[in-house]
């Protein structure tokens, strides 16, 4: 079981691999969790948007966990199970699979498709932390999802009434409260940020990432997380610089095709082959497709060379 002194570093939030015909890809997806794991990365988590949580049943929850679990124990690396749902109940199902199985942690969003008030998120957590006794939660924090922001105020509510709630999946947006909210959370649970801001948000007390990087170049970013755990930050932000690069040039024409979440990653896992996960996502929703990734390694390619080194980026 995580605790907050243990959980920390790059976590791999990997996309599920589906089959032409639209079924789970085990193998693929195997293969690409173990993968991750003997890169070394420190956890693996699933069922964020880039795993494509809202698009499974629950037969394909219980697979797509049962394979990044046992991977994960076979290779000794922490697996997060994420349980979210539109209601309760069903948050609560997943949980105790989860950790009748073996994971190491379970993340949570709240119920998106109505905003809840505050008193229902003190609710809903209370009820996953009394379902789920001595199971560590991480709390996938989403403005934009959400429809709602959680403040430090009621954060500590939160933190006060379920003590196994150990750590955040931030919103770091501007309209969330960025920098000054890491700073604010960290007081009380191990916060998680996107790449693009570790070095920034580092300081201030990010534990690391939730990262969508780590499987286009996994020694890449798990030096740029070394670098930033041991203060080595004029390197450290160099990375950054370029990785901001990315995201606001390199990816900008996928931005005006309206990827989802998941087309994005998809793209990124493939555009070095370190991640052979399908191209395509469960519809309605776009995946991505040869062409595109053609293009963004170009772009790497003339901007960004270290990212497709798989071998020696540093």
């Amino acid at each position: 079981m995580l605790t907050r002194e243990t959980l920390c570093g790059i976590w791999a939030g990997l996309p599920v691999a589906w089959t032409n015909d639209d079924c789970f890809d085990e193998e693929v997806y195997r293969r690409d969790v173990g993968k991750c794991c003997e890169a070394g990365v420190h956890g693996v988590y699933t069922g964020g948007s880039t795993g494509e949580f809202y698009a499974q049943d629950f037969h394909e929850f219980k697979a797509v966990s049962d394979v990044t679990i046992e991977v994960c124990q076979s290779a000794g690396v922490p697996a997060q199970i994420g349980c979210t749902m539109t209601y309760t109940k069903g948050v609560i199902k997943r949980a105790r699979y989860a950790q009748e199985k073996g994971a190491a942690a379970i993340q949570v969003a709240v119920p998106y498709w109505v905003a809840l008030t505050d008193e229902e998120v003190v609710g809903f957590f209370e009820d996953i932390g009394a379902a789920c006794p001595n199971m560590p939660i991480v709390f996938y924090d989403s403005f934009l999802r959400a429809k709602r922001t959680i403040t430090k105020e009621l954060l500590e509510r939160i933190v006060d009434r379920v003590p196994t709630l150990i750590g955040i999946k931030a919103d770091t947006s501007p309209a969330a409260g960025g920098l000054e909210r890491v700073s604010a959370f960290s007081k009380y649970l191990n916060v998680f940020v996107p790449d693009h801001i570790l070095a920034d948000m580092t300081p201030h007390g990010a534990r690391g990432c939730c990262s969508a990087m780590v499987y286009m170049n996994p020694k890449l970013i798990l030096h740029y997380y070394g670098l930033c755990s041991r203060g080595e930050m004029d390197e450290a932000y160099a990375i950054q610089e370029k990785l901001k690069l990315l995201l606001t040039e390199g990816l900008a024409p996928f931005t005006e095709l309206q990827y989802a979440d998941t087309a994005y990653d998809r793209m990124l896992g493939s555009v070095a082959g370190f991640l052979a996960t399908s191209y395509h996502a469960r519809k309605p929703y776009r995946g991505t497709c040869p062409e595109h990734v053609a293009q963004l390694r170009s772009w790497l390619a003339n901007n960004f060379p270290a990212a497709l080194d798989l071998e020696h980026p540093v």
